[in-house]
């Protein structure tokens, strides 16, 4: 990731964080909608997850410029969702549901470059994740693809 994308991404998620509850809510909202049988793989209360799913998110993008910060988020993510199949569809789907959360909750300053930086972070995520298990994901780059059901 540029440093620019990083900026970016600190920003946009500095600008949700006050509402990061219902920007959780949203998430799976949208996850689910795109695919119910991604719901047997939540613990519980779907509000419950996308609050935590939240802060994990916000903890990585804050380390972004470290990785003696960013990876013990990542690895905290992977314990989190341990047992589940985490795999580069997962991954694709959560960060389009993700961009769709964003895409609603910040309106007209979700920009191509703000949504192409928060790609550059998932894309980051997802190497992370997914390595110990399978080769690096083949991450759609194109932001329209990702934010169409915006």
């Amino acid at each position: 990731m540029t440093h620019r994308q990083i900026e970016l991404v600190q920003a946009s998620f500095r600008k949700i964080e006050p509402d990061a509850e219902e920007a959780g809510h949203l998430f799976c909202k949208r996850l689910f909608e795109m695919d119910p049988s991604l719901r047997n793989m939540f613990r519980g209360d779907a509000r419950d997850e996308g609050r935590h799913l939240m802060q994990m998110i916000g903890t990585v993008a804050a380390g972004l410029r470290r990785s003696d910060q960013f990876l013990p988020a990542v690895e905290e993510m992977m314990r989190w969702y341990s047992g589940y199949d985490l795999n580069d569809e997962y991954c694709t789907k959560a960060a389009a549901a993700f961009l769709c959360t964003l895409h609603h909750s910040l309106g007209e300053t979700f920009t191509p470059e703000v949504c192409e930086a928060w790609i550059a972070m998932f894309e980051k995520i997802s190497v992370a994740l997914l390595s110990s298990t399978t080769p690096p994901p083949n991450t759609q780059r194109d932001p329209m693809v990702l934010t169409s059901a915006a």
